[in-house]
């Protein structure tokens, strides 16, 4: 055992110790700051973005003035509106001062407010129900039984001072299904130890349903209990084009160190050859020109900070935000239940990923809940030697004529007793079977339903079933649960009416058969059954069950841990059953899509080959024309015939052992890889959870630069959802554990095609997009300073106001940018509803669009280099002799270098927006009205930065004289024609001849 709790209840003040009293109280807090820790805490969540931190050292280098031309409010202002913008809080979430050891009184639809073990209810049987949804998503109830020896002597043990009470509990953990305890009562003659289980916790959280009053102990509280301790840590991912662009802006990083550095040597030789001409700048006797370089490499530095954008942070979290909203609210993923008429949709958990969705090239996927409905049906089952496959009602007859012989009816026992599905009476009266197995409910159902065999309750420590019209009851002795790393269960019984003890199990073939201690031939011909039902697909469970003596049981071990390797072994065989796990709607029309988009799909199981391998066809994933091929016996005399295979379109099979094995042996992995990588479609069988996490960490560390996709429903898929590069989980009918870990939930499997095919690729294409006009505006604002310090003597002086330099990247041309990344697509969303009407399928532009972006995005950064370097002459050109020589003021003098910077930056404005909208495929009002702000504020801004700031740049300059000015309105008109219709050749022949899109 690990380390060990004593708790004792809190109404017994003397016996409490100072280790309890030292615990702390049920309060949780939510908040990601308190007051004290707010601001620096959140500063520091900020300033871990390269962004910011780039931002906050050129605000101090411009507060120092002998390298700075600018005001350090220029970037300092625009810095803490990016910065305040971002910081939020949550809300802060307190639960009552309760304390460990305190005993509480719960009512019925009460949420739990800690972990406690349950004492007593109002039941005489000791049970009660919860409802675990806040936890792991399932809505079905969970009975909880009370001790019986607790239950009806609590009263009278709290109330005697000579009786000490204490459990005994571990240290916290997160599993949610695990729990174990040691009550422990003494007294001066006698003392008595009763075994908790997970029986008897109640998780904080759930809530009670159909009990009256229940009165439970206190053991976890606060940050201890389950529910806490599940939330977990938030993993960040991000996405491969956020690489590509944080890429673009390391060498954007190096371009401003490169040219501080070529711009500070020409600065040391230019006063060198002339400084000493130049006394009105130069007063001193002695020139040091080192000095003036090294002020001078700081100078350009600061003027140059603008090719990395300082808004592109918080303006990209606004787009994903935005568009985050916009994918919750797609009626098209909207779902209603038919069983409780539940709205379910996307629910968006991730925004980091967005753009990741349009770039899938591998896709993982569980089975059962994924792929299919996990609402099984009863199809057949076998035992003793016979096999029955018809219809229900004819079961009767059939068992009638089989009632004599013990196995036969052990077998029925097996399916009524051992399972974990309660029954329970609803207030209205009607009885229902409640739990989370699917395969025990259809199998429940099946036997009531036959008129032969019927489950009728189950308590604190008996089950109750009926059998061929008779009452038996079974005492239960030890519940063995099922896990999905066991893939079996047990229950040790002692039947009331005969006082034998035997062992009841199921689970899967695999797991079983290796147990079963001999096999008589009748065995063999049940378990030839099992491949007959593979073969249909149908999903296999097999019974069992052992004579037991007590003798063998060790039922008053300290904390009940029977050697369960011990006791399910030597089993005999019962039968077998089948059932069928529909698929969900339209699986093989997205399966057969995703595969014609160029993604790899591999399906993830754990049923045996024969079951998988039909699925594989029934699902789709499996074509007709694939040539599939099976990796079962030695791999080195295998996998030679495959290499040629390759070629061909191909599918594969191989056990998650096997793959595991392979990889682990150099002389086969590299064979291996490739026939993986080229097959059309893969299947995994007999896979674990932890190999299907170990096959997407393989995926992603063999096939470098792919995306991978998990998507899943179960507990057990968490796991692989979270080491993906996106990970997908289904809203499941046996929990939402993998939809509460995932980047995105969605209410079913064809949800999927939606999210990759429509939204994905829609964003991943306006994202690339975004990166580019950020890297086009901030490239030619800093080129057409770079010209102006060449022509001035590398002084290192600015050619805009201050009001440009903080107002250029963050307001003035960001805007359109924003409302291009939310509102441009290349396809009408309206036709999304009705495909019919797209001349080529979604899947073909999804892999367009995904080759497009990822094959481009680095090159498109080359060509808006060379694009900017040469469209920024002519801006700065124009700009400056439209006022070099020109008389225009009143008094005769010219504007200088305020006027023709004001020039420069109005033509960048204009052209900035005109290309955007010749780029702009989708126009709404909208997109209209956001364009048009973006673009008019940009007077407005300047006219109040003129009355406000009297005695600025443009102030002294007279605004309103340049406004009237013709030379400034040809200077406007011309350079802007310049810049933008080269820019519209090149656009039409990049996307028509070198990059064609299909939406042409």
């Amino acid at each position: 055992m690990d380390k060990l709790r004593s708790i004792v209840p809190t109404v017994l003040r003397d016996q409490v110790s100072p280790q309890q009293k030292r615990l702390k109280n049920n309060k949780i807090s939510s908040t990601k700051y308190n007051v004290l820790t707010f601001l620096p805490v959140s500063l520091l969540v900020q300033f871990t973005r390269v962004v910011n931190v780039f931002y906050l050292f050129n605000g101090i280098l411009q507060s120092i003035p002998s390298i700075s031309t600018n005001s350090p409010l220029a970037t300092i202002i625009p810095l803490a509106v990016v910065v305040l913008l971002d910081i939020n809080t949550k809300g802060k979430l307190q639960s009552a001062d309760i304390r460990v050891g305190d005993i509480i009184e719960l009512a019925d639809d009460q949420i739990i407010p800690a972990d406690c073990i349950l004492l007593a209810t109002s039941d005489d049987n000791g049970q009660c129900f919860v409802q675990t949804s806040s936890l792991d998503g399932e809505k079905n109830l969970k009975p909880k039984l009370a001790l019986k020896f607790i239950q009806e002597n609590l009263d009278k043990l709290l109330a005697d001072p000579s009786i000490r009470f204490q459990v005994q509990i571990n240290e916290p953990e997160k599993n949610l299904y695990k729990f174990k305890a040691l009550l422990n009562f003494q007294n001066s003659n006698d003392s008595q130890h009763f075994n908790l289980e997970f029986n008897q916790f109640i998780h904080a959280g759930s809530l009670l349903r159909n009990s009256n009053k229940v009165l439970a102990m206190v053991i976890y509280t606060g940050a201890e209990t389950k529910i806490i301790l599940n939330q977990g840590s938030y993993h960040y991912k991000q996405s491969q084009i956020e690489k590509q662009a944080n890429f673009i802006l390391l060498i954007n990083v190096i371009i401003i160190l490169a040219v501080s550095v070529i711009m500070a040597f020409k600065m040391y030789f230019f006063i060198e050859e002339n400084g000493t001409q130049m006394r009105y700048v130069f007063p001193e006797s002695e020139i040091d020109s080192k000095y003036y370089a090294i002020n001078g490499f700081f100078s350009f530095y600061i003027l140059m900070n603008n090719l990395i954008p300082q808004a592109l942070v918080i303006t990209l979290e606004i787009s994903k935000v935005w568009y985050a909203k916009f994918m919750e609210g797609d009626a098209q993923f909207l779902t209603i239940d038919e069983q409780d008429g539940q709205l379910s949709t996307c629910r968006v958990q991730n925004l980091t990923l967005h753009e990741e969705l349009g770039n899938v090239n591998y896709m993982l996927c569980d089975k059962t809940g994924t792929l299919t409905q996990n609402e099984l049906q009863y199809k057949a089952f076998a035992c003793v030697g016979v096999d029955f496959d018809d219809e229900i009602h004819n079961i009767k007859e059939f068992c009638q004529l089989r009632k004599n012989n013990e196995d036969f009816l052990n077998f029925w026992r097996c399916i009524c007793l051992c399972h974990e599905i309660q029954s329970i009476q609803q207030k209205t009266g009607k009885t229902i079977l409640s739990g989370s197995s699917q395969d025990e409910l259809s199998l429940l159902h099946m036997a009531e339903k036959s008129n032969f065999a019927k489950f009728i309750k189950r308590d604190s420590d008996t089950s109750t079933i009926e059998l061929d019209g008779e009452i038996e009851q079974f005492e239960i002795l030890k519940i063995f649960e099922f896990t999905s790393e066991r893939k079996m269960m047990s229950v040790i019984l002692k039947s009331r009416q005969t006082g034998q003890i035997f062992l009841l199990a199921k689970g899967a073939d695999g797991a079983m058969i290796p147990l079963i201690q001999q096999k008589s031939q009748q065995d063999e011909v049940t378990l030839q059954y099992i491949n007959n039902f593979a073969k249909k697909g149908y999903r296999t469970l097999v019974f069992c069950m052992r004579e037991l003596f007590f003798e063998q049981l060790d039922l008053d071990d300290r904390y009940g841990d029977l050697d369960q390797n011990e006791i399910e072994k030597d089993l005999k065989l019962l039968g077998v059953t089948a059932v069928e796990d529909l698929l969900q709607e339209d699986v093989d029309v997205c399966l057969n899509e995703f595969q014609d988009a160029n993604i790899n799909v591999w399906m993830l199981t754990g049923d045996k080959g024969e079951t998988a391998e039909a699925i594989g066809y029934s699902c789709g994933l499996f074509r007709s024309k694939y040539k599939i091929e099976k990796i079962e016996e030695e791999f080195g005399q295998d996998a030679d015939p495959l290499i040629p295979a390759i070629n061909q379109e191909m599918g594969l099979m191989i056990s998650g052992s096997k793959i595991t094995h392979l990889m682990s042996d150099e002389s086969y992995s590299e064979r291996l890889l490739e026939v993986l990588k080229f097959s059309k479609a893969v299947i995994i069988y007999r896979c674990s959870p932890a190999q299907k996490a170990d096959i997407v960490d393989l995926v992603k560390k063999k096939f470098q630069g792919s995306i991978t996709l998990a998507v899943g429903d179960g507990a057990n898929d968490v796991n692989m959802i979270q080491r993906a590069h996106v990970g997908i989980g289904i809203i499941g009918k046996e929990g939402n554990q993998a939809a509460q870990f995932s980047d995105y939930a969605l209410p079913n499997f064809k949800s999927l095609r939606r999210l990759l095919f429509w939204h994905g690729r829609t964003f991943g294409v306006r994202f690339s997009n975004f990166v580019k006009w950020f890297i086009y505006k901030n490239s030619i604002y800093s080129s057409t300073l770079l010209y102006f310090s060449i022509q001035n003597g590398f002084s290192g002086q600015s050619l805009y106001s201050d009001l440009f330099y903080s107002t250029y990247d963050v307001s003035l041309t960001t805007v359109a940018v924003v409302a291009y990344c939310i509102f441009d697509q290349d396809i009408d969303f309206k036709l999304t509803g009705n495909e019919k009407q797209l001349k080529i399928k979604l899947s073909q532009y999804y892999k367009h669009g995904r080759d497009l972006v990822i094959s481009t995005t680095v090159k498109q950064y080359w060509f808006w280099l060379v694009y900017v370097f040469i469209s920024s002459i002519p801006i700065y050109l124009i700009s400056q002799y439209a006022y070099y020589h020109a008389i225009v003021s009143s008094d005769g003098k010219t504007e200088g270098v305020w006027a023709s910077g004001f020039a420069s930056i109005f033509i960048m404005v204009l052209s900035h927006h005109v290309m955007i909208i010749f780029c702009t495929r989708n126009w709404t009002w909208m997109t209209v009205a956001f364009y048009i702000f973006s673009f008019s504020i940009f007077l407005p801004i300047t006219v109040a930065f003129e009355n406000i700031l009297e005695g600025g740049e443009l102030y002294a300059i007279g605004f309103s004289d340049i406004m009237h000015q013709p030379q400034f309105w040809l200077s406007i008109f011309v350079a802007s024609a310049i810049v933008i219709f080269p820019y519209y050749i090149v656009y039409n022949i990049w996307h028509t001849i070198l990059y064609p899109q299909y939406v042409q």
